[in-house]
């Protein structure tokens, strides 16, 4: 009950001057720069670590002005973040957005328990333990970039791609590793068969196939190195194939079979997978979809005041029949889907529809949009809705007449399914 009342929940329309600030988009951006700064200052820290170890007077004169940038950073976040919390306020948490709304959050709390730590605990804290927590608690801060994400479409699409592949990977990797693994006892087995019977081998060579080929870890490590780009697959084998022709057939066989097999089924798995996972969301469809028809609607409107000669914002029927032999609309109506064979009758049904005797230039513009594209099954199921009705409202006014005559009334007619 409590996920399906979260699921349910919907903000009201926020209207005022900072709701209009915080929502706009060149707010994001800003916020976006700001993240991106401050992703720029912390590799800058972290180098700063490194420079540190080797000039402790690099540390000392460089450590306030350090605390105090990070201190400002931090100070901005939380200033944007208590904007968004005043207009939205509980919505903030539960509503669309939420999941980015308590990501930053989380980020921002982590940073000032790292600030806090690093401006007073750390140099004084000898805990081990301690100061690890305190570097994850750094490399999790740096997750804030990501928030940039769900303003670049194409880089969110990316990155929804990798996520979907973590999966799939770990599948790909098991069956990597059953592979090499099989191919592996094999090869052990084929090089201690090898060792049990030979004498007076090379002390180097000998050292050197039992590195590569001397237990079956190291020998999937090699298999590994042979099929992924570790090394060439030929200095292994130029090892394994003084032992004799079926070691150095395995090893050519694991070879072939993991790199014009097993490589390609799985590059054809990830494939498929991120063209799944690439396909927009249904938010991203809704928008783009919302602005076609705005711009749609934009052009339509811009042709519509070009035939208006009275101004009125409404279209007769002379006017309509001369705009529907402009070619600018015919090229619009095209691409909507739309042919005008009959204007005179489709300006007749508009004007019917729309309650006058001239067509207002929005209502047209509204049914023109309307109108394009196939007949879905909701238009078709309201058409029978309809006609039902229509039916229905015959058979009521055939019934009341045959009572006003006397006569008998006829049987009402079954109602269409």
């Amino acid at each position: 009950h409590a996920l399906m009342w979260w699921l349910r929940v919907e903000e009201p329309q926020r209207t005022g001057r900072l709701a209009r600030m915080t929502m706009s988009l060149m707010w994001e951006l800003l916020v976006s720069l700001l993240i991106l700064c401050n992703s720029l200052f912390m590799a800058a820290m972290v180098e700063h670590s490194i420079v540190a170890q080797t000039s402790p007077d690099t540390e000392a004169n460089d450590a306030d002005m350090m605390f105090a940038v990070e201190a400002g950073f931090l100070a901005m976040f939380a200033f944007e973040l208590a904007l968004r919390l005043f207009v939205h306020r509980l919505y903030f948490f539960v509503a669309e957005g939420a999941g980015w709304n308590n990501f930053d959050l989380l980020i921002l709390l982590l940073s000032i328990s790292d600030l806090v730590s690093q401006r007073y605990s750390l140099p004084q804290s000898g805990n081990a333990t301690f100061v690890r927590c305190v570097r994850v608690v750094r490399l999790v801060r740096s997750l804030r970039v990501v928030r940039i994400v769900k303003h670049a479409n194409a880089l969110r699409r990316m990155l929804l791609s990798l996520m979907g592949s973590l999966i799939p990977l770990l599948w790909c990797l098991i069956l990597l590793w059953s592979v090499f693994y099989l191919f592996s006892l094999a090869t052990v087995q084929g090089v201690a068969n090898y060792l049990m019977t030979s004498t007076g081998d090379d002390p180097v060579w000998r050292a050197d196939l039992l590195d590569r080929f001397g237990t079956v870890s190291q020998t999937m490590l090699t298999y590994y190195k042979a099929t992924c780009g570790g090394t060439g697959w030929g200095v292994h084998f130029e090892v394994v194939r003084r032992t004799g022709l079926m070691n150095a057939t395995v090893y050519l066989g694991a070879v072939a079979f993991t790199q014009i097999a097993v490589l390609n089924i799985m590059t054809g798995v990830f494939v498929e997978n991120s063209f799944k996972n690439a396909q927009p969301d249904r938010h991203t469809m809704a928008l783009e979809q919302r602005r076609a028809h705005i711009k749609e609607a934009n052009e339509l409107h811009e042709i519509l005041k070009s035939v208006d000669t009275d101004g009125t914002g409404n279209i007769s029927e002379d006017e309509f029949i001369h705009l529907s032999k402009d070619p600018r609309l015919n090229s619009i109506l095209e691409v909507m889907g739309l042919d005008i064979k009959d204007a005179h009758l489709l300006h007749s049904m508009l004007r019917k529809a729309d309650g006058s005797e001239e067509v207002n230039m929005d209502f047209l513009v509204h049914s023109l949009i309307k109108m394009k594209g196939p007949a879905m099954s909701v238009d078709l199921q309201a058409l029978a809705y309809k006609t039902d009705l229509l039916h229905e409202r015959i058979e009521a006014m055939t019934v009341s007449r045959q009572k006003r005559r006397g006569g008998q009334a006829p049987k009402p007619a079954r109602s269409r399914e």
